[in-house]
């Protein structure tokens, strides 16, 4: 369910439920033209769990893009996840497996993946989680800035 929200009084101004049986979908992204994009969890992809990304329209409820990998294995987040489509139209994505295992990427319209970064499993002594939740696009101008503080 998609739910707006007046921040002041708390009072749900707009709702809608999703018209296809997705479980676990989170990290809702209003773009500039109004489509809504999330990352959905624990989606079954045949006999196996997948995570999926999906852009739809807020007020028709219709799915207007998906992507899912080719083997589900390879991308099954059990708790997080994000996605953003960027102004070039691509996708920034990021997720993890937990026990220390992160992944980021960029993803085209038309599934394929421009850039991927990953961290391999591992977590440290005494360490129960470690989860990657949220990749963000900085202007390179604004990291040079922050080089400078340092």
């Amino acid at each position: 369910m998609l739910v707006v929200v007046e921040r002041g009084t708390g009072e749900v101004i707009w709702s809608r439920t999703l018209p296809f049986g997705q479980a676990g979908q989170h990290a809702a992204r209003l773009a500039s033209d109004g489509r809504v994009t999330l990352f959905v969890n624990n989606e079954w992809c045949g006999d196996e769990l997948c995570s999926s990304l999906v852009e739809l329209d807020p007020i028709t409820g219709e799915q207007l893009w998906s992507w899912r990998p080719e083997r589900p294995s390879d991308f099954h987040s059990l708790i997080t996840g994000w996605v953003e489509r960027q102004p070039s139209g691509n996708y920034l994505v990021s997720w993890s497996r937990g026990a220390g295992s992160f992944e980021a990427f960029e993803l085209t319209r038309e599934g394929e993946i421009v850039w991927r970064w990953s961290r391999p499993s591992g977590l440290e002594d005494g360490e129960l989680y470690k989860f990657f939740f949220r990749i963000s696009r900085v202007p390179w101008s604004r990291v040079e800035t922050a080089m400078e503080l340092f």
